[in-house]
């Protein structure tokens, strides 16, 4: 009660802005850029005073309609990370209450790229990049099932493909914020939830049947049932209608048509995995990734490609998997505003950069002619933080390729002579990354 009683202190004076780059928090963080932003939680790259590592600060924003809820959710996840310490879990540096913003988790810094905007850039993966999403996520959902936590939220956004110091890679899950606390073998959750009635927690195109309706319901089988459908957009490039996942295994798409590479017991367990009814799924995450895996060999296949320069980059994230860059690029998390020329905005966030250009990935399709000139070519206007300063720039540019699907977009978008300061601020970044990661 202590901890509440602080936090109600803290918010009874209205925070009138969030902090900005510069600023310390807790006498020991500096803001430096933003990196995320949703309705309940705002994430920033920060630096810690004391041993200068770069970390990831999240903390509820002041405009967040639902203050106490969404910092009890901080806590929550603070809880939970804490738990479930696991190599494929995002790593907890630090937790607790700041007279500047009220609860915050600090994270370890990531540096690469969800799954989301690379299944954005190229619709599908491999098998073996499949399989091995499946074992990282697979082994850190166990983790955490045996310590009594579910995730609830298991999507391709919450799954991030981290380059390492040594060049290889880490595929780690994120984002506990609406964990829940339930027996590994519970058919009906524990106590202590933060949930109010009528939530439908997780995301629609992800979550089981049970927590469409009872969202309290959430057990180890309903993460199962979320992995097996991200697993199923990953191979076939396409996510079934929620009608169609009601009605089950006749309604799914046949994955040995779809993608006769992949193993053929594989994707029978991926459909299992995916049945209506949690009863039918398999007993545990254990279980699941057993039959998933049956008789394969272990891949360390990497999801992000190195050219020989060293540039970090996506397979086939232009048409015909064809470059059109003449710079290195890194990979660049941060939110990233597209207005086009007739004035709609469209907000999203980048996933790589370089001094030429940046990809956007958008939570919408993209498709139409509103600032078209008459090649067909778009111009537009970027507005995201500069990597180096979190200045926010807007630079013009053009839409060199898009991919739409699934409701989403991804954006090649070639920068249209940026100024020497956005130039020098991105060529620091990309020179800084790449010497780290070669």
């Amino acid at each position: 009660m202590v901890a509440q009683d602080m936090i109600a202190a803290l918010l009874s004076s209205h925070r009138p802005m969030d902090p900005q780059p510069g600023d310390v928090i807790a006498d020991r963080f500096r803001l430096l850029r933003e990196v995320a932003r949703g309705g309940m939680g705002v994430v920033f790259e920060a630096k810690h005073l004391f041993t200068d590592r770069s970390i990831a600060l999240k903390f509820v924003p002041h405009n967040a309609p639902e203050q106490r809820l969404a910092n009890q959710r901080i806590e929550q996840e603070a809880r939970a990370l804490g738990t479930c310490r696991h190599p494929s879990v995002v790593d907890i540096v630090d937790a607790g209450i700041a007279r500047e913003l009220g609860s915050y988790l600090a994270m370890e810094m990531l540096e690469g790229r969800t799954l989301d905007g690379i299944l954005a850039a190229r619709k599908s993966l491999g098998p073996a990049e499949v399989l091995r999403v499946a074992t990282s996520i697979g082994a850190a959902l166990a983790h955490a099932h045996a310590r009594g936590v579910v995730h609830r939220d298991v999507k391709p956004s919450n799954i991030f493909i981290a380059r390492l110091p040594d060049g290889s890679e880490s595929i780690k899950l994120i984002d506990f914020g609406i964990a829940g606390s339930v027996r590994p073998d519970a058919v009906a959750p524990a106590s202590g939830r933060i949930t109010r009635g009528g939530d439908m927690l997780g995301t629609l195109d992800y979550v089981a049947p049970e927590q469409l309706s009872a969202p309290e319901m959430a057990n180890p089988r309903s993460d199962q049932y979320s992995l097996a459908t991200t697993l199923l957009e990953c191979i076939s490039g396409t996510l079934p209608s929620l009608t169609d996942r009601l009605a089950g295994a006749a309604r799914l798409p046949r994955l040995n048509e779809v993608a006769p590479e992949f193993p053929t017991a594989a994707g029978e367990a991926i459909i299992r995995a995916m049945s209506p009814l949690p009863a039918n799924r398999f007993e545990s995450m254990e279980a699941f990734l057993t039959a998933l895996l049956a008789g394969i060999e272990p891949s360390n296949v990497m999801l992000l490609k190195r050219s020989p320069q060293g540039e970090a980059r996506v397979a086939a994230d232009e048409p015909n998997g064809a470059s059109r860059r003449k710079h290195p690029r890194a990979p660049y998390i941060t939110p990233c505003r597209v207005v086009r020329a007739d004035g709609t905005t469209i907000d999203g966030r980048s996933e790589d950069i370089s001094e030429g250009g940046i990809l956007i990935v958008l939570p919408i399709n993209y498709r139409g002619t509103a600032g078209a000139n008459s090649s067909g070519v778009e111009q537009i206007q970027a507005r995201f933080a500069l990597p180096t300063t979190g200045v926010v720039a807007t630079v013009p540019g053009t839409v060199r390729w898009l991919k739409d699907g699934q409701g989403r977009a991804a954006l090649g978008v070639a920068f249209n002579d940026p100024v020497p300061a956005v130039r020098q601020s991105i060529a620091t970044y990309v020179r800084l990354v790449g010497t780290e990661n070669s």
